[in-house]
């Protein structure tokens, strides 16, 4: 995805995220900013990245097992668009 195309999204919808990831997430802004890199590495990109945020962002379904935030720490450091938006 072009870094101002996510640049953009990042703007417009991680309050909004954060809002809704608040309802079920002890730490909806780590859940927003793990769909964010999920995003950025997606490959093809979604057809309707908005859609696609909320419901990456949206709470696991039962039975799932819920991916431990630590993992996207070194994902943030290798992909240089998401480095680049959180260090602004």
């Amino acid at each position: 995805m072009h870094p101002a195309i996510l640049q953009e999204l990042f703007a417009d919808l991680s309050n909004a995220l954060v809002l809704y990831a608040r309802g079920w997430c002890k730490n909806p802004e780590d859940a927003v900013q793990e769909a964010f890199i999920d995003l950025a590495n997606c490959n093809p990109e979604p057809s309707s990245p908005k859609a696609w945020l909320y419901t990456t962002t949206a709470p696991p379904r039962l039975g799932s097992t819920p991916q431990p935030v630590a993992k996207h720490k070194t994902s943030l450091a290798r992909n240089p668009v998401v480095a680049t938006i959180w260090s602004k």
